[in-house]
Order: C-alpha cells, then sequence, then structure tokens
C-alpha cells in the first residue's frame, strides 16, 4: 500500500535511471511505499521498480536549458503536485525557490561542489569563471538557505552546506550490493590489462595513463565510455594509444564484464577544484565499482581516498601529474599478480562490510521522515 506522501525528483542533466537518483535514492524511497515520481530528460514515460518516469526533450544548448528548461520542469513539477521536491541540477535551485514560495517542501541534493566546479568548466571563458563562481556561490547561498535540507555527498561539501542550511546531510555515493553478483570474480583468467569504465575526460589523466603504458611491455588498456572528438584525438596521438582497447559506452552489464577479467581498476583524477584540490571527494563511484569487482585500484592520493585505500589495503595512491608513479603502480601489480589479488579481495570485503549503499538507506529514510513530520505540523 502506497504512502500518502507523493515525491518528486526532479534533473535537467541527469537520466531517469541514473545510478545516484533512481537506483539509489527513488527505489530505495519507493521500498519503503512512498509515492515516488522523477522527471527527467529523454526518457521512456514508464513505471519501474515502484517509480513513475516522466519525460521531457532535452536541450544542449546549456545557456537555453538554464532559462527556459527550468520553467518548462516547473510547469511539469506543479503538475504533479507533489508533497516533497528534491532538485539534482543547479539550475533548478530557482525552480526550488518558487516551489517553495508555493508551500512544498523542497531538498537540494548537491552532487558535487558547484562553485569550485565552475572554475574547471571549460565552456566558460577562463577570465570569467571566478567571478561566475563568486555570483553562483552568493545565488545558492540565497536560495539554498530557505530549503527544508540539503544533501551531499562527503564531509567538506557538507561543511561548506551546513553554514547555509543547518538540516545538511551526507549521503555517500556507494555502490549497491545488489550489483555485486554481476562480477565474475574469479571465473575469467586475469589478462594484463587495465581498465576504466565512465565519462572519458582529461580530468581522468588519460593521457598520461598512456604514456605511462607505453613503456610498460604487454600491457592492455580496456577504455570504455563517452568521450569528446577533440579529447579522443589527443589520446590516438598518444604513443600508448596502441595499448588502448576502446569499447565505446557499455551497459553496466557489459562493462562489468570488462573488469572482471581485468587485473587493475584505475581512476587518476587531477586535482581539480570541484573536487576539493588534494582533498577530494567520495561523490565518485568508480574506485568502489572497481573494489566490489575485487580489483585493486590505481587511483589518485587525494586525502578522502587515500585514508580508504591505505586502511583497506586494497590499491596504491599516486599523484594524478607524476607519469612515473602511474607508471610504477601499475608495473609492480602487473608484475606482483598475489599481491593484486589480495588486494582485490580486501576491497570487495570492504565493499561487502562497510561502503555499500544499503548502509546509506538508513540515513536517507531518517531524512524524509524527518520532513514529513514537517508536513503534518
Amino acid at each position: 500500500m502506497k504512502n500518502e506522501i507523493k515525491i518528486c525528483h526532479l534533473t535537467s542533466a541527469h537520466s531517469a535511471l541514473d545510478d545516484r537518483i533512481f537506483f539509489k535514492e527513488c527505489v530505495s524511497l519507493a521500498k519503503v511505499n512512498f509515492d515516488v515520481y522523477i522527471v527527467a530528460p529523454n526518457s521512456e514515460e514508464q513505471y519501474i521498480n515502484g517509480v513513475h518516469i516522466i519525460s521531457f526533450p532535452f536541450r544542449k544548448n546549456r545557456l537555453k536549458r538554464f532559462i527556459f528548461l527550468s520553467r518548462y520542469i516547473l510547469k511539469m513539477a506543479l503538475k504533479i503536485n507533489a508533497d516533497i521536491y528534491h532538485l539534482h541540477d543547479p539550475d533548478l535551485l530557482a525552480c526550488g525557490y518558487y516551489l517553495k514560495k508555493k508551500g512544498k517542501v523542497v531538498i537540494f541534493d548537491s552532487h558535487e561542489d558547484v562553485p569550485k566546479q565552475i572554475l574547471s568548466k571549460d565552456w566558460i571563458f577562463k577570465p570569467f569563471r571566478l567571478l561566475i563562481s563568486k555570483l553562483y556561490r552568493e545565488y545558492e547561498k540565497n536560495i539554498l538557505a530557505r530549503f527544508d535540507g540539503l544533501i551531499t555527498v562527503n564531509e567538506s561539501i557538507a561543511t561548506r552546506l551546513l553554514k547555509i542550511n543547518s538540516n545538511t546531510i551526507i549521503i555517500t555515493n556507494y555502490p549497491l550490493l545488489t550489483e555485486m553478483n554481476l562480477f565474475k570474480v574469479g571465473l575469467f583468467t586475469k589478462e594484463n590489462a587495465i581498465c576504466f569504465g565512465g565519462n572519458i575526460k582529461k580530468e581522468y589523466m588519460h593521457h598520461l595513463i598512456l604514456d605511462a603504458i607505453s613503456e610498460i611491455k604487454g600491457v592492455k588498456y580496456y577504455l570504455a565510455g563517452n568521450v569528446s572528438q577533440d579529447y579522443f584525438n589527443v589520446l590516438k596521438n598518444r604513443a600508448g594509444w596502441r595499448n588502448v582497447k576502446y569499447l565505446g559506452f557499455l551497459e553496466r552489464t557489459r562493462l562489468f564484464e570488462v573488469y572482471s577479467k581485468s587485473m587493475i581498476g584505475i581512476a587518476v583524477h587531477d586535482y581539480t577544484p570541484n573536487v576539493g584540490g588534494k582533498e577530494g571527494s567520495l561523490g565518485f563511484i568508480k574506485n568502489f565499482e572497481f573494489m566490489m569487482a575485487g580489483l585493486p585500484v590505481i587511483c589518485t592520493d587525494f586525502k578522502v581516498w587515500k585514508e580508504i585505500i591505505e586502511k583497506e589495503k586494497c590499491g596504491i595512491c599516486v599523484n594524478p601529474t607524476d607519469k612515473d608513479e602511474i607508471k610504477n603502480a601499475i608495473q609492480y601489480l602487473l608484475t606482483n599478480p598475489e599481491v593484486a589479488c589480495w588486494m582485490g579481495r580486501n576491497g570487495r570485503k570492504a565493499i561487502e562490510n562497510k561502503y555499500n549503499w544499503e548502509t546509506q538507506v538508513p540515513i536517507l529514510i531518517d531524512f524524509y521522515n524527518n520532513l514529513c513530520v514537517k508536513l503534518n505540523k
């Protein structure tokens, strides 16, 4: 029997079947009988896992999306007439502000540190980035203070948001335990290969990884995901490209098959402002997926990641700008398969015991239950 409380998640940029928004948050809320809707771009309107998916056409132009799309989404949101609205994109803050004025309960889910993220946006003319970041920070502060609650992914973002809104919680983007069965651990003969799956961007230092593997004999690099033509051309011109098997975008089950036959998972992200420089962020799920797959992890020596990797003894942290550190880490694990397997087992055990979505569900449900108390006053 459905709860009388209707919840509506709004996103202008993510897929309706986004891993965090749909499979984790929406489905978890539906399981405890909330009436859950998600409004998202370019999706098929359907009812899956207890969640109503409502679609709209996606605008690629960022300016048009910011100006016009939020108004369109607002109309759809009002038509649904939910009790609680859960926003996932900064261009929807004005929409949330209007919903608050209509007496609705509104949450913002900050997946990243947006003011810092703006400083890294290539499509913003560089001399303007600092000014736009400061203007957004003030705009965000004014609106988020009026919302009923904020959610984010790690301590550093939460510290900033708590100064704006005292009802701020951390819900870390840990993987779903149910996906562990998708990894064929031990059933494949491991190849002399490293792997990466996700959006292929220069922040993940693939160009430097290619330089590193060009000096390692017999290594293969499974690379899966979408990539811009400009960056793809950069990668194809590196010496290490001959070691790459580019797979394009893969569905998760096929991606996990690639992980299952690889020896190492690698996600070396640069010290960009949107991840807090050397602090890092737990918003990225790639390293957790590698751990879940039983792979040793090679990742950036971010403070938040180094604490986990060293504590769980499940990989090697490197300086993302140092080609030799990257090369040495890859070479060490490939030439010491017993150590690599031991680290992989440690990582998988850590996911089973600590770093999984099931540990976050009670936090999410308690947060919503407290908001429901507010609705009933």
